[in-house]
């Protein structure tokens, strides 16, 4: 889990949701937006919408494997933005490397990565 100055309250979430940029691949999309100073620590939370499944079970393995991926990561994620990260369906049998390297491809692919020119 986030520490909670790194987790995104829930009125935050809807004004992000509206305005933010949004990158997606096959397994989430990634909202994001810079915040007002650099400073600012990254805050990010996850959804799992209800569409994708009525089962809280399902939705919550999904959500748990989504921020663990997130947190394998954030080391590496620049400071001083808003992100979202929207579940696109729900994880049964996969592994958490496999989710991992796809979140990671999100962020690299929305300039989020702070070492982004050596990985290129």
């Amino acid at each position: 889990m986030l520490p909670k100055k790194n987790r995104l309250s829930g009125y935050q979430i809807p004004p992000l949701v509206r305005s933010g940029k949004r990158i997606s691949n096959q397994t989430a999309t990634l909202i994001f937006q810079k915040t007002s100073t650099a400073d600012d620590p990254l805050k990010c939370t996850v959804i799992v919408p209800t569409r994708l499944s009525k089962k809280a079970v399902e939705r919550n393995r999904t959500k748990r494997l989504l921020r663990e991926a997130i947190q394998q990561n954030f080391h590496e994620i620049q400071s001083g933005y808003e992100c979202i990260v929207m579940a696109k369906r729900i994880f049964n049998t996969e592994k958490l490397q496999d989710i991992e390297s796809d979140i990671r491809d999100l962020f690299n692919k929305a300039n989020l990565i702070a070492n982004n020119e050596t990985l290129k």
